[in-house]
């Protein structure tokens, strides 16, 4: 294996095994153990690659993609998916906005009187 990357998209999780030039990926036997899987080689007697989902998963529901030089594992997330949260600030009322302004307004008047009336 020269690179195995893990993704979300949607509610799958998918993880990528990118083989190295030459490997069929027809060649590799593809075994699921709890939420684990393990590739092997046809003719060896140990596993090549233990491979886990990082969260849990829906196992019973495994898909396997062959293409050339990889191989996609994809099932969906056992638990619930997560929901993208987008950092931001809400938009203040157009009543806050005029509060601002006339707060502004009486600080500014407030400030002149008090710099006349020192002076």
């Amino acid at each position: 294996m020269l690179r195995i990357d893990r993704s979300r998209e949607g509610g799958r999780i998918a993880v990528r095994v990118l083989l190295h030039p030459g490997v069929d990926p027809r060649e590799l036997l593809i075994s699921r153990v709890d939420e684990t899987v393990l590739l092997s080689h046809p003719r060896g007697d140990r596993p090549l690659r233990r491979i886990s989902f990082g969260a849990p998963v829906d196992a019973a529901r495994l898909t396997v993609e062959l293409g050339a030089g990889e191989i996609v594992l994809s099932a969906p997330a056992a638990g619930p998916a997560p929901l993208a949260v987008r950092p931001g600030v809400a938009p203040q009322s157009r009543l806050r906005r005029l509060r601002g302004r006339w707060r502004g307004l009486l600080d500014r008047l407030t400030a002149a009187w008090r710099g006349g009336t020192r002076a």
